[in-house]
């Protein structure tokens, strides 16, 4: 009984990404047989571009033990979501993305004489959280074959979990059906249960997820900005409709004078023709009018018509006009993105200026968001926190 394995590894580094993959094989012929694809994937030009596989649903991790008891699995982590999987009826998931899977099957008896007991069972599962969806199907089927009769059953399983705000929709839909084959006649039939509506959709979300306070990097030389954060959040603002008092005003950021607005959007707006203190705002979403954005199953589109800074004694908030905005995107302005931000009181088009090395990929995103070649200098006067 002879036995073989090994490893084959694989890294890759470039200016736009690091790749390290493993396929681990090990074989005692006759006796045990294992299969184990390992991948991660990490991003330089876009952060959400991430993955770490365990198997994959194509390449699972497999295992065969005796060529009588055969099983498969996978676990796939992915930054900017997973593809809708139809035959299992899972749907596509967007952003932070979890799916997972496995099936065994056991066999015991000589098929080739038709004399043998099969079972099998498995699963996949999927988890998004942008908007919650928790979805799965499980598989269960068995076989008994004597000769001239078969007698087999099966069940399945669907479930389909929606988040809402406060609460939950869930679907559960099941169906078992047994089967009997005798010489030139079979019986077969079906029973089915349901529960819950199949037709469940998340909530709306909020187009505005938060305010940043980021830093304008003080790193203009090598060796400089030693003794500041360099392109970083330097806190955030409190969402509510007047200026915060006690505790509230107390645990507001303290921030320079010169730092950036950052509006986080939950996905890119349609902002065509959009201004900024009566400047237009550089960039785009990349979101034409009458596009959508998908959100696991579902479609959305938000439209934004105007932004607007104001101070809440009713005192002018900028000094001058055509105040600078732009936008940032994860990716190339002309790529399906997956969020934007709103930069107020900067030019700069992209978020880390100085902080992370420009890499070709990086350069050319810029270039196509566009940057003014000429800039001026102006002064504003601070809002909701200490300047």
């Amino acid at each position: 009984m002879g036995s073989s394995g090994g490893i084959l590894a694989i890294i890759e580094i470039t200016p736009d990404h690091f790749l390290i993959g493993l396929i681990i094989d090990y074989d005692i012929a006759g006796l045990i047989k294992i299969r184990i694809p390992v991948e991660s994937f990490f991003s330089f030009v876009d952060s959400s571009d991430w993955h770490f596989y365990l198997g994959t649903r194509q390449d699972p991790v497999s295992v065969s033990v005796l060529d009588i008891i055969k099983a498969t699995g996978y676990l796939m982590i992915k930054g900017n979501g997973l593809p809708a999987l139809p035959a299992k009826h899972l749907p596509e998931i967007t952003g932070f993305a979890i799916g997972a899977g496995a099936a065994a099957s056991f066999t015991w008896g000589d098929t080739d004489i038709g004399l043998y007991l099969r079972i099998a069972g498995s699963f996949d599962a999927v988890i998004g959280f942008d908007p919650f969806i928790l979805a799965g199907e499980f598989e269960l089927s068995g076989e008994l074959r004597l000769f001239i009769i078969s007698i087999d059953a099966s069940a399945e399983l669907d479930i389909l979990v929606v988040g809402h705000t406060g609460s939950f929709s869930t679907h559960i839909h099941g169906e078992a059906c047994g089967h009997v084959d005798f010489f030139f006649f079979s019986i077969e039939g079906c029973v089915s249960i349901t529960i819950g509506p199949d037709n469940a959709k998340p909530d709306l979300f909020n187009l505005v997820q938060k305010l940043s306070i980021k830093s304008r990097s003080p790193a203009l030389l090598v060796g400089t900005g030693v003794d500041k954060p360099i392109d970083t959040s330097l806190g955030e603002g409190l969402q509510q409709d007047g200026q915060p008092g006690g505790d509230a005003f107390n645990h507001l950021p303290i921030v320079p004078i010169d730092s950036i607005l950052v509006l986080g959007m939950a996905l890119p707006p349609i902002a065509d023709g959009l201004k900024f203190a009566g400047a237009d705002v550089t960039g785009t979403t990349g979101q034409a009018p009458g596009t959508f954005v998908q959100r696991g199953s579902e479609n959305y589109s938000y439209t934004l018509t105007s932004v607007t800074l104001e101070r809440s004694d009713g005192g002018v908030a900028l000094l001058g006009s055509n105040a600078p905005a732009t936008w940032w995107t994860p990716g190339n302005s002309s790529d399906a993105n997956v969020n934007a931000q709103l930069a107020l009181l900067t030019w700069e088009p992209d978020p880390a200026t100085k902080a992370i090395e420009k890499t070709s990929s990086a350069r050319s995103r810029s270039a196509r968001n566009g940057a003014p070649s000429a800039r001026t200098r102006r002064r504003r006067r601070g809002y909701y926190g200490h300047f």
